[in-house]
């Protein structure tokens, strides 16, 4: 059942946060310059995608300026949007003012800040840098919260240790556990909450490497390929099925909903015949699918950059046909995956107290073609049936004894599903349905 500490409102609950890959997302340089630039804004070399940070408090001029900054928050509050920031506290760029001192003699401030190889540096005396301050100047100027890269990677065991041999054949092993989750990890976490994050009403998550989280059902950032073709067919025929398919699974579960760019309009992973010596899995999970530029329309470049320019990263060679403009100004019954996106996220803040603060309750879980799972509203009790069809061909499902259905809601697909002879429901390929239940 839902604990009362979930159930509790708070505005990052019910928020949809959109990640934007600034790198991939829209270049409004001129024409002349070329496009390829990182995915922080803050200032930085950009020898590893703008995560090597020399300023937190500078905007890199390949991105503007603090002015743009300040004008680009001002506006998306007006609209009732909040900014969010990516903070790398792990590492930081060697060019970096702290890394310098650190670099320079034992005895500046800054030395207790790096893990130096050739340093005795007792791990009880290994300090933060000053990311109360990184943090408190962003919160002061409009910024609602973080998202922290690799965050518990911060704590690292100084003393070196060899990794045992696990593989002799290899002439490296891993190390993960010397530098992951370290044993000052909560510690520093708790430092920044007190310091920083309890005195203001932010959002802020954690990226966490070698963890496997239960919780989290569809993985889609800029690391992970794109979830359209992970988990869904990204066939021609099937793709904006599977896309409908999953707006519609993480618009009613629990949690904070995240949506990656692109992942809006179905975009997908590149042709294997970009690539064709590429392994398999490769092919299926390598970060390089969402890393393509956005699709806005079908004019050269897809409309991401300049006729005349060639832009960082190839476009996906789709962009004729999936792109934002033919899927918002799209006229067929049957919607695009854009436009059942807005349908989903009105659905999920409408019954908010269902699939925002609800309980969630496994239907025939040992189904593993139709996923089916009930809502329940943590005020008004209201219940949904959600039911989905996982596979390529279609399904019948026989709704449980246990379960009046009120009335269904069109699904995915846009169609009216009638419940048959005892109670079944016929389902086509990647359609899924929501129903309200007595």
């Amino acid at each position: 059942m839902t604990s009362s500490h979930y159930a509790t409102p708070k505005w990052w609950k019910e928020a949809v946060v959109y990640q934007v890959y600034p790198a991939s997302f829209k270049s409004s340089k001129p024409p002349s310059q070329a496009d390829g630039w990182g995915d922080l804004l803050y200032k930085s070399p950009q020898i590893d995608m703008g995560y090597d940070i020399s300023d937190y408090k500078e905007i890199d001029p390949r991105y503007g300026t603090m002015a743009d900054v300040d004008l680009l928050i001002e506006a998306l509050h007006k609209h009732n949007m909040k900014l969010m920031m990516d903070l790398v506290v792990t590492h930081t760029s060697d060019q970096h003012g702290w890394f310098i001192e650190s670099a320079r003699s034992k005895h500046t401030l800054e030395q207790s800040w790096y893990v130096w190889y050739l340093r005795e540096v007792e791990a009880g005396h290994l300090k933060l840098p000053e990311f109360d301050t990184v943090m408190q100047f962003w919160l002061s100027r409009g910024v609602s919260g973080f998202r922290m890269d690799v965050i518990n990677l911060i704590s690292k065991d100084p003393s070196f240790p060899d990794a045992p041999v696990v593989d002799p054949s290899c002439q490296f092993q891993p190390g993960k556990r010397f530098y992951t989750n370290g044993p000052r990890f909560h510690e520093f976490m708790h430092g920044i909450y007190e310091h920083v994050l309890s005195r203001y009403e932010t959002i802020t998550v954690g990226e966490t490497a070698h963890v496997s989280d239960i919780s989290e059902i569809i993985k889609t950032c800029h690391d992970q390929a794109r979830s359209v073709s992970r988990y869904v067919d990204d066939s021609d025929k099937f793709r904006a099925r599977g896309g409908k398919l999953l707006a519609l699974l993480e618009s009613t579960l629990g949690g904070t909903l995240y949506l990656y760019q692109g992942q809006g309009i179905g975009m997908q992973n590149f042709s294997a015949d970009w690539n064709p010596d590429a392994r398999e899995l490769l092919q299926k999970k390598a970060r390089d699918h969402a890393r393509t530029p956005m699709q806005w329309s079908d004019e050269p470049n897809a409309g991401f950059a300049a006729s005349n320019v060639t832009p960082w990263m190839r476009v996906n060679d789709d962009f004729g046909t999936v792109h934002v403009k033919a899927q918002m100004g799209c006229e067929s019954q049957d919607l695009s995956v854009w436009q059942y996106w807005q349908l989903a996220l009105r659905n999920r803040r409408t019954f908010k107290d269902v699939f925002v603060y609800g309980d969630y309750q496994d239907v025939d879980l040992d189904n593993e073609q139709i996923y089916t799972y009930l809502r329940t509203g943590a005020q008004t009790k209201r219940k949904w049936l959600v039911v989905m069809n996982w596979t390529g061909e279609n399904l019948a499902w026989k709704i449980p004894g246990s379960l009046e259905v009120d009335w269904m809601a069109p699904s995915s697909l846009q169609r009216s599903i009638a419940v048959g002879d005892e109670a079944t429901i016929r389902l086509q390929a990647w359609e899924g349905v929501m129903m309200c239940c007595k």
